[in-house]
């Protein structure tokens, strides 16, 4: 229990840096990935920086090689997810300044998705509205917990499909942010 307790705190340290978290938001709904394919998904991280997040990644445990291929006299890795990233306030309470980077990384991460796809379509044209939306929900702990819970699972349920049958399918990334208003009740 205590080995698994360090791996996962392990694991948290890890991936609490902006390039690596970009680095696992591009494996979600993908599946597997090679390091080319990372290059070619994050242009703006250097390839050497690209390769020692990949190996400390790997070595935490987070990334796990897939398969391996010949590949010009080399052996290329494609990688998938060894674990699911998930953090909670619990998680981060002995370093609160990390949630702070949390968010400011996701922030960004959004900022960058929104302005690749304006930059890949013409908005005028478009197939499909992105959707970007407030919703205020007045709710109990319980009526809360019971909501947060529906939402992944739903979620996690249309992100296995997606990745198990991946043909005529579009990556859609949901940014989910709750933020209480306080503490107590209105």
């Amino acid at each position: 229990m205590v080995m698994i307790q360090r791996a996962a705190r392990l694991q948290q340290e890890v991936l609490l840096h902006p390039e690596r978290m970009q680095i696992i938001a591009e494996f979600a709904g993908r599946g597997k990935l090679t390091s080319a394919a990372l290059r070619d998904l994050l242009p703006e991280v250097p390839a050497a920086t690209l390769y020692r997040h990949v190996a400390l990644l790997k070595k935490a445990g987070v990334l796990a090689v897939a398969e391996t291929h010949a590949k010009r006299g080399a052996t290329e890795k494609t990688y998938r997810l060894a674990v699911q990233p998930l953090f909670s306030l619990d998680d981060l309470v002995a370093a609160p300044q990390r949630i702070l980077q949390i968010v400011t990384m996701t922030a960004a991460m959004l900022i960058r998705d929104f302005t690749r796809y304006c930059a890949r379509v013409d908005l005028r044209n478009r197939s499909v509205d992105p959707l970007i939306r407030l919703y205020p929900v007045f709710a109990t702990d319980d009526e809360f917990r019971r909501l947060s819970h529906q939402l992944n699972e739903i979620l996690r349920d249309a992100g296995k499909a997606g990745a198990q049958s991946p043909a005529g399918r579009t990556r859609r990334i949901f940014y989910l942010a709750i933020v209480p208003e306080s503490e107590g009740p209105a």
